[in-house]
């Protein structure tokens, strides 16, 4: 326990050092920072300085954009410092469970995150959007937590997790757009109705994420955990391609039809089986090259 203690002692000194040292250079650059750059030039001699800049040749090098932080990237230093960090918080919620059973793990990691991204984005601005979200982060949270999960008791209650999954999370986005396009006349409020559903399928998008830990704490039933588990996991990929579709819908001004709804259930039928099927192959190319 004293070498792990030692080692979490250490790496925090490292992430810590790394900031220090990524907010000293950038303080340094932004401190000595100007609107131009003059080059003087110097004779070998050492005597006849000219400076290019006064009444001769001016070579200008404009750096106001150019050290402008709000259009710059956070230094490479602070992005390891901040992965040194959550190494740090990962490996005391695994030594220490005391800790977890007061604050979940995936809870700290949300606490880390609004701690060091407000002031991140604050002072380095970044664009990121939905295709960010989609394209780069989900699809390794979704391998990440599938690598893990059982695959016999994954196939054992299938049907079950693909009813929760699909079929009650469709149930959920049609009874909350339903019910809001209801509550509308009555609170007025000018949503239309493809907006209200669009809002719907990002509340029907649940992760359990905190219920799942505990599950794991108190080691529940294997057949309860996997169906939590897998509803979750499949809930995100529906809930994702019914937010596309019914946003595009909702960008194109479109109202509410019974071809609407058939071209989403075939959109999604798409996505579902190719999905699989690139999934599938994906899997036997694996398994054939690193057999």
């Amino acid at each position: 326990m004293l070498s792990h203690e030692l080692s979490i002692f250490w790496l925090s000194i490292f992430a810590t050092t790394l900031i220090v040292q990524s907010g000293t250079i950038n303080r340094t650059i932004t401190e000595t920072s100007s609107s131009e750059f003059l080059v003087s030039v110097t004779d070998k001699d050492g005597l006849n300085e000219k400076n290019f800049g006064t009444n001769n040749t001016r070579v200008v090098c404009d750096s106001s954009e150019m050290l402008d932080h709000h259009k710059a990237s956070p230094p490479r230093l602070l992005v390891l410092a901040l992965i040194a960090l959550l190494i740090v918080i990962k490996t005391v919620a695994k030594l220490f469970p005391a800790i977890t059973k007061v604050c979940p793990e995936s809870s700290l990691f949300v606490i880390f995150g609004i701690v060091s991204g407000v002031p991140i984005g604050a002072y380095f601005p970044t664009a990121f959007n939905q295709e960010h979200f989609f394209d780069v982060l989900l699809p390794m949270i979704v391998l990440e937590a599938s690598y893990f999960m059982s695959n016999t008791d994954l196939i054992k209650n299938l049907k079950k997790i693909l009813t929760f999954a699909v079929i009650g999370t469709f149930l959920n986005m049609i009874i909350i757009g339903a019910g809001l396009e209801l509550a509308k006349g009555y609170y007025q409020f000018d949503i239309s109705l493809m907006h209200l559903l669009v809002f719907a399928t990002i509340l029907s998008a649940v992760d359990p994420v905190a219920v799942i830990c505990v599950f794991e704490d108190i080691g529940v039933n294997a057949n309860l955990y996997i169906n939590v588990f897998g509803e979750s996991l499949l809930n995100d990929g529906v809930s994702v391609v019914f937010f596309r579709l019914f946003a595009q819908f909702a960008s194109e001004n479109r109202e509410l039809s019974t071809d609407m709804l058939l071209i989403a259930v075939i959109e999604f039928l798409k996505s579902a089986i190719g999905g699989t099927i690139v999934g599938l192959i994906g899997s036997l190319i694996t398994v054939l090259a690193t057999k």
